[in-house]
């Protein structure tokens, strides 16, 4: 337990943790207890998870009946039961439960060796981690094959933990000795409980049914109805007054005449597009001036970058010229070619795009025909899927048979087995048993010789030890130490020295630490300097720079204007010329469509004159023709009209159809989630019941253990007062020495507190002397102790 609470995964591993708590454990030569304490630390953190999920699940389901404080001990034990079983065999098993206290392990075999408990509540935690058959066969298996030995060792638990295995140790080894006078047990008397008075009934209040009249009101004679209609006139009038006088303006519609909006707004989009074309407008808005610059205040950090983007640019113009100068070429030439590349780069992607265009309407043609392909495909697949799954049913069938078959076979295989093996088996459960007693009571008498003896040498040890407490006790000797400042304490430490010593040297260390800190100052001091001194040519070389450019960039920026004014002129230049362009090429188009408009009216005339002098036939007929053109263009839109409407009316009747579908299949979906959310309802209230009954079974045992865990405490805290009647003498003369103490006032003299020391030291004593017992008693005597105190 100590090894698993000291490792912290964080700080350390699992190889060094346990090499530093258990030394040596891997060589042949290493201690078997190590050996075995190392391999349970590695085992438990291997299954780190699986056993901190079984933990969660005991201490969930056995709150009130263990202590948070045995999580590592029920841990361990945990490991060695679902891992180490086997392994270990039942017998060394044993040995390790009962090493620890009886009711502790009474509780844990009850909740582990509870194989059904364990499947419905911690196996499925489990199956995360591992396979079910490993669960079953290697956790559950052992747990089943041993649950008769668990019972047998339960029993021992539970009669080691009522004192039984006590008492008959006490009376062996006391035989042939007289009995020593037994203390008078105190008696419990049960409190003075009275029975609850029956409250009395209280007397029912009685409500009254009848209506008290008052006396009748006097307002009604100051008052008349006339006078009353009168007021309400009064104030109705008034009110149409105040509302009229609030919306005396006339707010009726307001109409006006019907306008012509077409020529008007033909009219607006003609001024529209005059004012697009006038490309010669001066700018409405004159351009934003320069707003003035302010200040900039530098900084040291602005010099030290602004200079180190100075030296930036230098060392690409160095490059520049070094790359120059050893390849005696300008790289122009390049520039124009990398232009070139580029445009030849845009060509190639927007035929890289027609490309694209064309492989598309390519691949939806293959992919019509290649879903085409498919639909026969699946049909073919389909037909042959039909037959292989008749064929597949036969074989079931035959299989079904088969398996029948087999299975009438097994039932009788198996009742024959059932009619023999139960039998055979039940004697040789019966003969194992018989063997198993003998050689537990051999071995239980061998523990005993052992335990008398190992009693024995342990009561000398106490005599012996309780003549030197007296001893010590009744001598008292001076101590006189005089400090001497020049001396050491001479306990051999690395660096021991004297008081005289210590302040010397923490003189001379303070001198030094004073010397150190003026050298510091001094060198900060120059370096401050020389950064100060570099700083100041920094920031000269900035302003020259600065000075420079500024003088360059003047220079380049009337040249750049001078530029821009020669190209403004070219484009005003060339605009004037297009604009004169324009004009004429809209005058000619406007000539050619009026001489066009000329031409068609010319034509026109002609035309009715050629018609005026054919004669009426050919225009009668041409007239009918007309006429029937006209008629069948009728025919063909009434025709077209009637296949819409017949279209249309069996559109909405298949709408119609397709809404009543929707609606009756919303309301079955609607019917059928209203029964499943009942059956839910219904479920989880089952199951609410269920847990409630289950928490009350659970409160219910819980109390059960609490008060049989009790009764168990005090039957033992009984039993132990019985065995060692001295120790409790030497406790209530104590008790009692210290109540006499503290009635005195403090008036005790150094021969009284001797002796009490004295009592207290027989208490300890006897107190070590109960602390050889079984575990069980151990702990009984320490909370009789922990109480006394």
């Amino acid at each position: 337990e100590a090894v698993i609470k000291s490792y912290d995964p964080k700080k350390v591993t699992v190889d060094s943790h346990a090499e530093a708590e258990l030394g040596d454990a891997d060589t042949a030569a290493a201690d078997y207890r190590h050996v075995f304490i190392k391999q349970v630390f590695y085992g438990c953190v291997h299954h780190k998870k699986p056993l901190k999920a079984f933990m969660n699940h005991f201490y969930s389901d056995l709150a009130a009946s263990v202590l948070r404080s045995d999580y590592t001990m029920y841990l361990v034990m945990a490991y060695l039961t679902f891992f180490r079983l086997e392994e270990l065999k039942f017998k060394e098993y044993r040995k390790f439960v009962l090493s620890e206290e009886p009711d502790k392990m009474t509780v844990f075999l009850g909740y582990v060796f509870d194989v059904e408990r364990m499947r419905g509540t911690v196996k499925w935690d489990w199956m995360n981690m591992f396979d079910l058959d490993y669960v079953e066969a290697h956790v559950f298996g052992p747990l089943v094959a041993h649950a008769d030995d668990v019972e047998e060792l339960k029993n021992d638990l539970v009669a080691k933990a009522s004192g039984i295995a006590a008492k008959k140790q006490a009376r062996e080894a006391s035989a042939g000795l007289p009995d020593l006078p037994k203390a008078s047990l105190t008696k419990p008397q049960s409190p003075r409980i009275r029975k609850p008075r029956i409250r009395p009934t209280p007397v029912p209040e009685r409500i009254p049914t009848q209506v008290a009249i008052g006396k009748e009101p006097t307002y009604m004679e100051k008052t008349s109805l006339e006078a009353i209609n009168e007021e309400s006139e009064v104030r109705r009038r008034k009110e149409f007054e105040e509302t009229k006088a609030k919306y005396a303006e006339d707010r009726g519609p307001k109409f006006s005449r019907l306008r012509e909006t077409t020529s008007k707004a033909r009219r607006a989009q003609e001024a529209r597009d005059a004012d697009s074309l006038d490309f010669e407008r001066a700018m409405s808005h004159p351009p934003p001036s320069k707003p003035p610059t302010a200040p900039i205040r530098m900084n040291v950090a602005a010099y030290l970058r602004e200079d180190a983007l100075y030296k930036k640019k230098q060392a690409q113009e160095v490059k520049q010229i070094q790359a120059f100068e050893a390849d005696l070429r300008d790289s122009t030439e390049y520039y124009r070619w990398q232009r070139q590349m580029q445009a030849r780069d845009v060509q190639d992607r927007l035929d890289q795009v027609e490309r694209v265009r064309l492989l598309a309407k390519i691949s939806a043609t293959e992919a019509a025909e290649a879903i085409e392909k498919q639909k026969s495909d699946n049909a073919a697949l389909a037909s042959h899927v039909k037959a292989e799954s008749n064929e597949m049913k036969k074989q079931k069938h035959m299989e079904d048979a088969m398996l029948h078959m087999m299975n009438r076979q097994l039932v009788r295989e198996v009742g024959e087995v059932r009619r023999h093996a139960p039998r055979e088996a039940e004697a040789k459960v019966v003969e194992e048993k018989r063997a198993r007693s003998e050689a537990l009571r051999e071995e239980k008498e061998k523990l005993l010789a052992v335990k008398l003896r190992e009693d024995a040498r342990v009561q000398e040890e106490k005599k012996d030890r309780v003549l030197q407490l007296r001893a010590l006790a009744e001598v008292h000797p001076e101590h006189v130490k005089v400090f001497d400042p020049t001396q050491s304490a001479g306990i051999g430490l690395l660096d021991e020295m004297s008081l005289v010593e210590m302040r010397e040297r923490l003189a001379i260390n303070k001198a030094r630490a004073t010397e150190t800190e003026a050298k510091k100052r001094a060198e900060i001091l120059d370096v401050k300097g020389v950064k100060r001194h570099e700083l100041q040519k920094r920031m000269d070389n900035v302003h020259r720079i600065r000075s420079a450019a500024a003088a360059a960039n003047q220079q380049a920026r009337a040249k750049v204007r001078a530029e821009e004014a020669v190209e403004r002129e070219e484009q005003e230049k060339k605009r004037k010329e297009k604009n004169v362009t324009l004009v004429e090429e809209l005058e000619q188009r406007r000539t050619q469509r009026r001489e066009e408009l000329e031409r068609l009216q010319e034509e026109e005339e002609r035309r009715k004159a050629s018609l005026a002098f054919s004669g009426q036939g050919t225009y009668a007929a041409e007239e009918m023709h007309f006429e029937e053109l006209l008629k069948g263009a009728e025919r063909e839109v009434y025709k077209r009209q009637n296949e819409a409407q017949r279209a249309s009316k069996v559109y909405e009747e298949t709408k119609a159809t397709h809404r009543r579908m929707v609606q009756r299949t919303a309301a079955k979906r609607e019917i059928q989630k209203r029964k499943v959310n009942a059956e839910k309802a219904e479920e989880i209230e089952q199951r609410r019941q269920a847990l409630v009954e289950k928490e009350k079974r659970a409160i219910l045992a819980k109390k059960a253990s609490f008060q049989t865990h009790r009764e168990k405490q005090k039957t033992v805290r009984e039993r132990i007062v019985a065995l060692n009647p001295y120790a409790q003498s030497i406790e209530d003369t104590a008790r009692a020495r210290r109540t006499a103490m503290a009635g005195g006032g403090g008036q005790t003299s150094s021969l009284g507190g001797g002796e009490t020391g004295a009592g207290d030291t027989r208490m300890g004593l006897g107190e070590r002397t109960t602390k050889q017992g079984t575990s069980h008693r151990t702990a009984a005597q320490s909370s009789t102790s922990g109480g006394a105190g």
